[in-house]
């Protein structure tokens, strides 16, 4: 794992490590004014407990993040079966359009489920045929890569078809697909 990876993961773990550091602050409260003859070794205890706790959380974070990266590439290099014929089908619809498809793919991960991302893809193909305007080059331009100003991965498409309308954007992005 990356520094970087690191630094994901704590923040990740953010709200978790807020709430336990409280829940710490409480007990060292309560041991304080009810214990004071034990206090030393009841605040010891509960700071070896406190660690244990922020590494197991990071270490569940870390998980779930390679659970989710792991869709990304079974995607791109084992898609599944049963999709895969639509979006071989829609990338020959393409073709037959003479619409390019310009890819700049770097190996980031993109979180989303399997499904979602076969079909943003098919969509986006089957799209770009039927719109596709004869009197100009038709392109769609994928690209995927890491914003350091914002620290996220990103995947962004563009073309040059006709786009959609703004009162048809609510219904786009749904957050079933599209997550932050």
């Amino acid at each position: 794992m990356k520094p970087s990876d690191y630094l994901n993961i704590l923040k990740e773990s953010r709200p978790w490590i807020l709430l336990l550091c409280i829940n710490d602050l409480f007990f060292i409260f309560l041991a304080w004014t009810a214990y004071p003859e034990t206090f030393r070794l009841l605040v010891g205890i509960m700071i070896v407990f406190s660690i244990a706790s922020i590494i197991l959380g990071m270490l569940y974070a870390w998980k779930g993040k390679e659970n989710q990266d792991k869709v990304f590439y079974d995607f791109f290099r084992q898609p599944s079966w049963e999709h895969e014929h639509e979006l071989i089908k829609t990338i020959g619809e393409l073709h037959k359009e003479k619409v390019k498809v310009v890819s700049h793919m770097e190996d980031v991960p993109i979180v989303s489920d399997k499904k979602a991302l076969q079909f943003i893809f098919t969509q986006i193909f089957v799209n770009a045929a039927k719109y596709s305007n004869e009197k100009i080059d038709s392109f769609i331009w994928l690209k995927t890569g890491f914003d350091s100003s914002n620290n996220r991965y990103y995947l962004r498409i563009w073309d040059n078809g006709m786009g959609v309308l703004n009162s048809d954007l609510p219904f786009h992005f749904r957050q079933r697909i599209y997550r932050r």
